[in-house]
């Protein structure tokens, strides 16, 4: 009995041991080295050189003692059923997503063999892999090539081009950039040999949202001319806000909210003041962007009160200002706060803020004079945020595009921070406005099936050290990779599956893009059509760089094809197993088992 209790805690203590090592790793004893063998199968690979070489591959891998396990990958990786199966027609190389995609599955060495020609939305890289790759270039390295792998418009006439050439020399170009058919810039671009390069352009008077297309003359025997022109669109216009000020009476409160409003950047002010009863200064536009209307007073003529409802039944958003004067009876539906007579106690009211207080710097409490306490506000049920601090009170409700902002003393911001009063004020109206995509905006640099490529504009700041940013498309969840550039600007890359039917160039696919920030979810416009992307060519060259560069960071080297013999004789034999106890959900419940099995016969024979 003692000896089967001792056992049964042994072996409890040495499993339980065993979740605490990562990885074991050891080898079953035999007579073949187990390789994966990934292979690009794109059009590229199909000129006539590199299927040559490709033979060759073939039939020392086929004699060869090693057992294969052959993936194909182009824009997806798959299983091939052997050597003699690939075609070599898909669309793309994506050298990332191939290897992301053998990371867990084991082996004794993985084979890349490839052009290096990647055309994939994200840079492919080799850390972290625990098994060491191997590569052989296919193609000629001498050809030259020059090709546009991608640009970005930084600002309104900032261009940043980046340019590959391949092959042995320094060569002087000629690139182009057209905005619609109008040249709107061109420069004669020194590439240097076996290197990206970053190039940057001023653009002079070129439209918004406008086609900018992006050419660079061919060299003679260049290996592939049909990557020498990129196509991106440039940030879409930022159109001005036609914002409506609607006011009751004439007074310092009037001229200081005014004074506000067109000191804003972007908003086109329209007015519309009472000065008297049933007289009123300035034009009612029929559709503006927004309302704005304050100071908000019991006085606001019956005329007035129709126009405002009006504008809340067309969806039209409403920004009340008020300082603490009685509501007119007839807009109380449409305002988000309840007006309560008491003496507050602040320390017991509960809020929740409007989209983080609309990421302003502004502080109400510094900003504006002490409350007078003849009133406090109450959220309504349903508005469905609010902030209050100090005396200042903010609400939305957003069903019927309404805002209330109640500042008992408007005239004490003078003293205060009038510039951070001023920023909230421009971003109250543009979320209203712009809604669910506030303070977001995008524009489009490239939407095919072979890379999506988006700039993500901001109108805060963000900071990427202490947040994230996740991106997405609906309606398929497709991920984006978010990539800081600045405070205020990020790229946003990724792929989405082929677009069928094969045939075709002329099918497309709308997507939205979706964001996610501080728990929030913005979906800013427009949708963004996807077009499938213009197939691979057939071509001679390699790039040997990209090859070289994975095979150091994979641990391994670039094998000369003449070298695999030796090399597939050098590798370990038998099959390597990799067991990871933790990642194992069998031993987990086993060693789950054993422990209650052991507690169970302690019990059984009265041990505590």
């Amino acid at each position: 009995m003692k000896f089967l209790n001792w056992l049964l805690r042994g072996l409890t203590i040495a499993a339980l041991a065993l979740l605490f090592v990562p990885v074991i790793q050891f080898r079953i004893p035999g007579t073949r080295s187990e390789v994966i063998l990934l292979v690009d199968n794109s059009a590229s690979m199909s000129a006539q050189n590199k299927q040559d070489e490709w033979k060759r591959i073939s039939e020392i891998l086929m004699k060869s003692k090693v057992r294969l396990k052959t993936y194909a990958f182009s824009d997806s990786l798959s299983a091939a059923r052997n050597l003699s199966s690939l075609r070599f027609q898909d669309s793309r190389t994506d050298i990332s997503k191939a290897i992301d995609g053998i990371k867990s599955i084991d082996a004794d060495a993985y084979l890349l063999v490839s052009d290096g020609r990647h055309n994939g939305p994200t840079t492919p890289t080799a850390s972290g892999l625990e098994i060491h790759l191997w590569t052989i270039g296919l193609g000629d390295r001498n050809l030259p090539d020059i090709s546009i792998e991608g640009a970005e418009i930084r600002d309104s006439t900032n261009l940043r081009i980046r340019i590959r050439s391949t092959g042995t020399e320094t060569r002087l170009v000629n690139l182009s950039v057209f905005a619609g058919k109008r040249k709107v810039a061109e420069r004669e671009v020194s590439t240097v040999s076996d290197r990206l390069s970053e190039v940057a352009l001023g653009l002079n008077q070129t439209p918004e949202n406008s086609e900018i297309r992006i050419h660079i003359d061919s060299v003679p025997g260049e290996d592939r001319v049909d990557n020498n022109t990129f196509i991106l669109k440039s940030r879409p216009a930022s159109r001005d806000y036609e914002v409506l000020f609607l006011s009751a009476s004439i007074s310092r409160e009037t001229d200081f909210l005014l004074g506000v409003l067109k000191t804003l950047s972007g908003v086109d002010i329209k007015t519309y003041v009472e000065v008297s009863p049933q007289v009123s200064v300035g034009a009612a536009p029929e559709t503006p962007d927004i309302v704005v209307i304050g100071p908000l007073r019991s006085n606001l003529s019956q005329k007035n009160i129709d126009l405002i409802k009006a504008y809340a039944r067309k969806g039209i958003p409403l920004l009340f200002i008020s300082t603490g004067s009685t509501l007119p009876r007839e807009l109380q539906s449409l305002y988000p706060l309840d007006k309560r007579p008491a003496t507050p106690d602040i320390s017991k009211m509960s809020y929740a803020p409007i989209s983080h207080i609309l990421f302003s710097d502004w502080d109400p409490v510094t900003a504006i004079g002490t409350n007078s306490g003849e009133t406090y506000y109450k959220l309504k049920p349903e508005a469905n945020a609010l902030l209050s601090s100090g005396n200042a009170t903010l609400a939305a409700e957003l069903e019927d595009k309404s805002l209330a902002l109640e500042l008992p003393d408007l005239v004490g911001i003078k003293t205060g921070d009038i510039d951070g009063f001023s920023t909230t004020i421009r971003r109250i109206i543009a979320y209203l406005i712009e809604g669910d995509a506030f303070p977001f905006s995008f524009s489009v640099n490239s939407a095919t099936t072979s890379a999506v490529d988006l700039t993500l504009y901001s109108e805060v700041e963000l900071d990427y050290s202490i947040e994230t940013v996740s991106a997405w498309l609906k309606p398929d969840s497709i991920p984006l990779q978010v990539l800081p550039q600045s405070n205020k600007m990020s790229r946003l890359i990724g792929s989405v599956p082929v677009i069928q039917p094969e045939d075709s160039t002329d099918v497309s696919r709308s997507y939205r893009l979706n964001l996610s920030w501080r728990g929030n979810r913005f979906r800013p416009g427009p949708e963004i059509t996807v077009r499938k992307a213009p197939g691979e060519g057939p071509s001679k060259g390699s790039n040997p760089q990209l090859l070289e560069h994975l095979a150091a960071q994979g641990g391994g080297k670039v094998l000369e094809i003449d070298q695999l013999d030796d090399w597939s004789l050098s590798l370990p034999k038998g099959k390597l197993i990799i067991f990871k106890p933790l990642e194992t959900p069998f031993i987990v419940i086993l060693i789950g088992l054993l422990f209650i099995l052991e507690i169970w016969y302690r019990r059984r024979i009265g041990l505590p």
